[in-house]
């Protein structure tokens, strides 16, 4: 053999040494890891059995869920000319987002009350209104579409039959819950300067089920029975107010979404 092929003889040889360690290598590195995965392998393979896959549940859809799937969705804006049609008037997501609030109580210090925008305490975890009261005597807000700009906006509700809401009351137990005869709703209207109010309405009169359960409800305020008060200009409606009164401490939320004017 010359010393060529014996040169190209070796060298092969090592290189079929190296590729048969580096496999004896990967084998084992295999059977260790098929090992763990508590695997009995033939050599270098492995039949790996996993759990089956569990059953899919069925879902559900929730009291929020139900709730914004009947009151619907459709969206206004700050349009103030909104036809005859049915219109989302405020609802956290598209609808009314320069409107802004104001909530006060009487007896200060001891009373607290807040009104503002929160994420995920609306309908299907959407921002909604969060209506805070905390203690005696009178405890309200409002909720002005525009904004307060310009200070002769207003929504002509006059082709429109009723008022629409979502609210879902919530408190740590009944005796700090709101007096239900006492929850109220008003609108207001931007054309007089010494204000502008509709009739008051009992909420509790117009709801289905009961108002401290918890869930959300749907409350249809009737425009014609808000419209008696004299001076009240449905033309120029540009604003939602909600009121309560106890005489014991009070400690609740009361939240709102959703709102809107409807044809029907």
């Amino acid at each position: 053999m010359t010393q060529s092929a014996e040169g190209s003889r070796l060298l092969n040889d090592d290189t079929g040494s190296a590729s048969r360690r580096r496999s004896r290598k990967m084998c084992g590195l295999t059977s260790l890891v098929l090992l763990l995965l508590d695997c009995t392998p033939a050599p270098c393979t492995c039949i790996i059995k996993f759990p089956p896959l569990p059953t899919a549940q069925p879902c559900t859809a929730t009291t929020s869920d139900a709730v914004r799937d009947r009151v619907g969705s459709s969206g206004l804006g700050q349009t103030a000319n909104i036809g005859s049609a049915s219109k989302m008037i405020w609802d956290g997501d598209a609808a009314g987002l320069t409107a802004k609030g104001w909530a006060d109580c009487e007896k200060k210090p001891q009373c607290k009350s807040s009104l503002a925008p929160q994420a995920g305490v609306g309908l299907k975890a959407s921002v909604g209104l969060k209506f805070r009261a905390e203690g005696e005597g009178w405890i309200g807000g409002g909720w002005n579409l525009f904004g307060w700009w310009p200070t002769d906006a207003g929504i002509d509700t006059s082709e429109f039959k009723s008022l629409r809401l979502a609210i879902r009351i919530e408190s740590k137990d009944k005796t700090l819950a709101p007096d239900l005869g006492a929850l109220i709703v008003s609108l207001k209207c931007s054309n007089k300067k010494d204000g502008c109010q509709s009739q008051n309405m009992k909420v509790a009169d117009y709801v289905e089920g009961n108002l401290l359960d918890g869930n959300w409800h749907v409350v249809k305020l009737p425009l014609a029975e808000l419209n008696k008060k004299e001076g009240f200009d449905p033309r120029k409606v540009w604003e939602i107010d909600l009121n309560t009164w106890s005489r014991m401490t009070k400690d609740f939320s009361v939240y709102i979404d959703d709102i809107a004017f409807e044809s029907e």
